[in-house]
């Protein structure tokens, strides 16, 4: 049996001496989730500005890498990006743990038109759930 939704179980007992009944509550935790983005799309020579936009649900807990750290469960971050890196939203709720990605890659097609691109996607352990691409 899976169960998907909080549910009420009743065992009943019946013998010799009467009926017995007793119950079990079980309640179905939902996995923590978020919308989580990096803009702009691309960043100038040199590097700039990042945006990190988040927005969670069924989260008790929320921290990025990168030596941010932990952080509120709605909020929105600026960052200065002059390489190629990827943030990790870490959310932990009652349901488990789970992990949203912002990328921002520099191109190094030449010198002087290398641009940083950035991207959200999310991963549910080692599994990709979806990408996005910012633009």
């Amino acid at each position: 049996m899976t169960v998907t939704t909080n549910s009420t179980f009743t065992l009943t007992a019946v013998g010799a001496g009467g009926t017995v009944k007793d119950s079990v509550v079980v309640f179905v935790a939902k996995l923590p989730t978020a919308t989580f983005t990096a803009t702009p799309s691309s960043l100038p020579i040199g590097g700039g500005k990042v945006v990190l936009k988040w927005t969670t649900q069924n989260t008790l807990n929320a921290s990025i890498n990168q030596g941010i750290g932990a952080v509120k469960l709605n909020d929105s971050l600026i960052v200065m990006d002059t390489a190629s890196t990827t943030y990790v939203l870490t959310l932990s709720g009652n349901g488990g743990t789970v992990q949203y990605y912002a990328n921002c890659y520099g191109s190094s097609v030449t010198a002087s038109n290398s641009n940083i691109y950035c991207y959200a996607n999310v991963s549910s352990g080692r599994r990709w759930a979806s990408q996005v691409e910012m633009v």
